[in-house]
């Protein structure tokens, strides 16, 4: 079993474990995907406490498992690993010398959304051989969809990416489009207050989006099937807005009445690796899954966290200062300078992971 070296901060623990032990204490991608190694890549958030247990469990899942020239892993808990805790893609050589996926994978986010890999989609070790490109084939679409309502959503040119390097390591990367307010709607993507009991709470949602936006939202998408939450602060899933535009028209208001709109705030790091999609840097807007409740019992849904900048008609005084209504009641407001030319524009910034629990009176 072979280790990623160097693994950046907060990116889990990525392994290769091959058919039969290599010739050299190290080994690079290119050489690991060699079909006679029969090569698994092993994906947790933390390494095993004990590696030869960990191999032994291993085992015995690989076992259970129908044939396959290589595998890709996500493993929930690398010191407890069980087939129902372990999210897999399996991929065999065809006869043309191919490789293709052989299984359905099923992959659930925010216990709503679904990235279904079917097998038949072709698989190859991509760019500069530090990440794996799979692409739909006929009658073999990898589709990123809810299932909680109808989603026309797109994968940018069929096909998505599995880095083992870099801040990505793990993770798997795309780009997606949403299809204005309808997408926006179908992924459940607006904020929302929960009352009663966590057993039995009832959600108030705020839409954000006014249905009457139908502009193409492009996204760079981010699945890591072990952080979902992104709970080491680093960002791993996500939706991160790929361009400055368009401006979303919203049902924000000013305290007088004036309609609202946002920018996202898009900003990446510089790429230090040749991958498709780069890694969101600080303040960039986004799409990312929160819990329902502290105890995360209940579904997740998406909700934007991240830079918007705030936008008012054009026909306002320079400077002009407006009240955003961001509360319950027209009590509750924040002050800002709409973004215009020659203005400064104010960002709102949006934070998410991060339930409070207030008490009714009465």
């Amino acid at each position: 079993m072979y280790t990623a070296d160097k693994p950046a901060d907060g990116t889990g623990w990525c392994a290769c474990l091959l058919n039969a032990p290599a010739a050299t204490a190290t080994i690079t991608l290119e050489q690991s995907w060699d079909v006679k190694n029969k090569a698994v890549y092993l994906f947790a958030p933390s390494a095993p406490d004990d590696a030869a247990k960990f191999i032994q469990n291993l085992d015995t899942l690989l076992q259970s498992l129908s044939s396959f020239s290589n595998a890709f892993l996500w493993i929930a808990n690398s010191n407890a690993v069980t087939k129902t805790s372990t999210s897999y893609t399996l991929v065999q050589q065809s006869p043309n010398l191919q490789r293709y996926t052989s299984n359905n994978t099923n992959l659930l986010f925010g216990k709503y959304i679904n990235l279904a890999v079917p097998s038949g989609c072709f698989i190859q070790l991509s760019g500069k051989k530090l990440f794996f490109e799979l692409r739909s084939q006929p009658g073999s679409t990898i589709r990123f969809s809810s299932q909680v309502a109808v989603s026309k959503s797109q994968i940018a040119d069929d096909r998505i990416y599995i880095s083992v390097t870099g801040a990505s390591s793990g993770c798997i990367r795309f780009g997606l489009r949403f299809n204005g307010a309808s997408d926006w709607k179908s992924f459940d993507a607006d904020p929302r207050l929960f009352y009663g009991t966590p057993a039995a709470a009832n959600a108030l949602k705020f839409p954000l989006l006014d249905a009457g936006f139908t502009s193409l939202l492009a996204f760079q998408a981010s699945l890591d099937p072990n952080n979902q939450l992104n709970n080491n602060g680093v960002p791993r899933t996500f939706l991160a807005f790929d361009t400055a535009g368009p401006v979303l028209t919203t049902y924000l208001r000013s305290s007088f009445g004036n309609a609202l709109s946002l920018a996202p705030y898009v900003n990446f790091l510089p790429d230090e690796n040749p991958l498709p999609y780069a890694v969101p840097g600080s303040g960039a807007a986004m799409l990312v899954f929160s819990p329902a409740d502290k105890g995360n019992t209940g579904p997740n849904y998406l909700l934007p966290k991240g830079g918007f900048h705030l936008i008012a008609g054009t026909a306002l005084a320079q400077p002009t200062v407006l009240n955003l209504l961001c509360g319950l009641s027209g009590l509750e407001t924040l002050s800002f300078i709409p973004e215009r030319q020659l203005t400064p524009a104010t960002c709102c910034y949006s934070r998410t992971n991060s339930p409070r629990t207030c008490k009714g009176t009465r």
